[in-house]
């Protein structure tokens, strides 16, 4: 099968699944989340508002967050975590209170192999949180999200429409994302904030001041891929995309949204092929989610239209593949060895 037979197929599936997102959310869990920062003791505050519209059986994944009260339905409910889980069952309002400190020691276990979980950092730089910075249900739910951030920060997560407003010490963003998601993710910093459109696609650009001259950049590969990419596949599953510079070395993607990390920021258009991946990550794994515990096709896909196929284009898939396989067998040992459906993601080890 031809990989454009095989897009085509997949993309078919898409639309069914898509189509059946419309009857799932009405009964998929609602989640409204409030959160605000003391950046300077790298405090977040938050208050997680969970909807269950049938009777449920779930962990609440909390790591180590420190959880101050639950209740449901108005009434407070004795909670016991184990590991980090909050084993919860009922239907109905799920509230929690909880408040965590971020301020890069986890990172630093990160970055000396002792944990290699993403990490989140709150400091008067900027903020950056993707794992356990909320209690995570780890399921597709409906969110909406309200970040209540210092005056000087700009504030991005994933939405199709941001309400910004004047909030007491703050400014509070409000992130209306109206579409199944299976996790949010939130970074705010210092920004200068660019807007453009691209048919009928609301752009927005979120560049450090020291960086403002990489923003011709940030436009024209974005507008390139985003193009190629319609013409590929599908035409661009939002209304809006926001590109935002990092605070940390790794990139990532959430929905409307791709986050280029610092230390790629350099490379991070036409020479490097990270952007790449993160935009096509918009379709295969940010729209049309996969099912991690049977292994993570979407990064497969992603790696190939981001990679071999631009050097099968070039003239020098060939070489492509067989340093891929180079790179195999100097790397993975045979004990190591895993199948495919196994495969879950990328970590820096």
């Amino acid at each position: 099968m031809t990989i454009t037979k095989l897009l085509i197929a997949l993309l078919s599936l898409s639309c069914l699944f898509l189509a059946g997102y419309a009857d799932a959310e009405q009964t998929l869990p609602y989640y409204d989340l409030t959160v605000s920062f003391d950046t300077g003791n790298s405090f977040l505050k938050g208050s997680a508002k969970i909807t269950f519209p049938d009777k449920t059986k779930r962990n609440i994944f909390t790591g180590e967050l420190k959880i101050l009260s639950v209740t449901l339905n108005g009434k407070p409910v004795p909670f016991q975590l184990q590991d980090g889980v909050f084993p919860f069952e009922g239907q109905g309002n799920l509230e929690i209170e909880y408040q965590a400190v971020f301020n890069g020691e986890l990172e630093q276990r990160r970055l000396l192999r002792i944990d290699p979980k993403p990490c989140n950092n709150i400091s008067p730089g900027g903020i950056s949180l993707t794992h356990e910075w909320f209690p995570e249900i780890r399921d597709l739910a409906l969110y909406r999200l309200h970040a209540i951030v210092p005056d000087e920060f700009m504030a991005v997560s994933s939405a199709e429409e941001v309400v910004v407003s004047k909030k007491g010490q703050g400014t509070e963003y409000s992130f209306n994302f109206p579409h199944p998601s299976q996790h949010l993710s939130l970074i705010a910093g210092k920004y200068r904030e660019i807007r453009e459109n691209w048919k009928g696609v609301a752009l927005y650009f979120y560049v450090l001041p020291e960086n403002m001259h990489l923003l011709k950049a940030y436009s024209e590969d974005t507008k390139k891929y985003l193009a190629a990419y319609e013409k590929l596949l599908t035409p661009y599953p939002y209304k809006r995309f926001s590109v935002a510079e990092g605070f940390k070395t790794e990139s990532h993607a959430m929905p409307t949204v791709a986050v280029i990390g610092r230390g790629q920021l350099p490379l991070a258009f036409s020479a490097d092929s990270s952007f790449r991946r993160i935009m096509l990550r918009q379709w295969f794994g940010e729209s049309i989610y996969v099912d991690r515990a049977q292994g993570n096709w979407a990064d497969g896909l992603t790696a190939y239209l981001a990679d071999q196929r631009i050097e099968e284009q070039r003239g020098k898939g060939r070489d492509f593949r067989k340093q891929i396989l180079i790179n195999y067998m100097n790397y993975v040992n045979p004990g190591g060895e895993y199948a495919l459906k196994d495969y879950r993601g990328a970590i820096d080890l």
